[in-house]
């Protein structure tokens, strides 16, 4: 049966966020059945069609913003390698990183669509010092945020849940 996915950003729009942070320029969607891949797809578009038994359950894993990344046969493998590094700060120009994953989906039959709860990897900072609060002749020069992670593996899970980073 063709399965439609239709990935969508669960971040509320606010004043503060610029519209290109929620956009989605590309989409991978995995589904793995009883541990092994049985379809994948990449796609320059926030939806993606799969062709999928009816009447099994799926896990169903989704990146958005990523580029097109090949998955591992195998589930356990595909969760453990599965990984968005982060080299410098121009890698999160434009559109933000995003991931969805349902576990246990049941597809029946028909031509169903469902919706991908997407849910941002990253966050984006920003800061700004109000200098009539420095004392005279104090001036900041820089501020350095420690211990931000390079690598983000969202599909596997820590022990309290959510995505793991490095």
């Amino acid at each position: 049966v063709s399965v439609k996915f239709c990935a969508e950003s669960s971040v509320v729009a606010r004043s503060s966020i610029t519209p290109d942070e929620n956009c989605i320029l590309d989409l991978n969607v995995y589904a793995f059945r009883n541990g092994m891949l049985e379809d994948a797809a990449f796609v320059s578009r926030s939806n993606v069609t799969l062709n999928l038994y009816a009447g099994y359950s799926y896990n169903i894993y989704a990146a958005a913003n990523m580029g097109h990344v090949e998955a591992c046969v195998d589930e356990s493998e595909f969760i453990e390698n599965f990984a968005f590094h982060i080299a410098e700060l121009n890698d999160l120009d434009g559109a933000l990183p995003m991931f969805c994953c349902y576990q246990d989906l049941y597809i029946g039959g028909g031509a169903p669509s469902i919706d991908l709860d997407m849910q941002r990897l990253v966050s984006k900072l920003s800061l700004s010092i109000d200098k009539g609060a420095l004392m005279e002749g104090l001036q900041v020069s820089s501020v350095r945020l420690c211990q931000c992670a390079s690598v983000a593996r969202p599909f596997k899970w820590s022990g309290k849940g959510g995505s793991r980073a490095e």
